[in-house]
């Protein structure tokens, strides 16, 4: 935080190795208007590490999901447009010669983690809600790279569209 004059106010960080962008929370959800961050200290071992919460107005943060929970490290984050749901792509590699990542709902009132709606063939590396309620999340799996639309918690492409340009992370 910066004001006229004033030196920068910091604060450390409860997990190490913030690796995604920030994201507002609702006011009225479970998070609290907090930011929301994936942090992962190994990008192999996806379950050490958690989602922090950072206060945006004092900087104090804490762990509010671990990485354990989730199966893996938060890499994209995204609020539906009814702000109802935290939509959340989540790593869980171990491996590089076998990545796998999936699509996890976390319900905004509850803080409740959703089984994943992606299919365990798929790769899913990035995600964007849609203001009528669609997902779009990146399928990086060989052969069959593309976005994949989501509504109502079910896939509705059987395929992934293609976008000329492969999605990586």
């Amino acid at each position: 935080r910066l004001s006229a004059g004033a030196a920068p106010v910091t604060e450390a960080l409860a997990a190490i190795n913030p690796n995604t962008s920030l994201v507002k929370t609702p006011a009225a959800s479970y998070f609290d208007g907090k930011l929301l961050v994936g942090a992962s200290p190994n990008f192999l071992v996806p379950t050490e590490g958690c989602v922090l919460a950072i206060d945006p107005s004092t900087l104090a943060n804490e762990c509010v999901i671990d990485n354990e929970d989730l199966g893996g490290a938060a890499i994209r984050m995204m609020i539906s447009a009814d702000e109802q749901t935290l939509w959340m792509a989540v790593n869980r590699t171990t491996s590089f010669e076998s990545p796998s990542s999936v699509l996890l709902p976390i319900d905004l009132a509850t803080g409740a983690i959703g089984a994943a709606i992606s299919d365990e063939a798929q790769i899913i590396t990035d995600v964007a809600t849609c203001s009528d309620g669609h997902v779009l999340a990146t399928d990086s799996a060989a052969g069959n790279k593309g976005v994949r639309v989501y509504f109502g918690g079910a896939e509705t492409t059987t395929t992934s569209l293609d976008l000329g340009l492969p999605p990586a992370y």
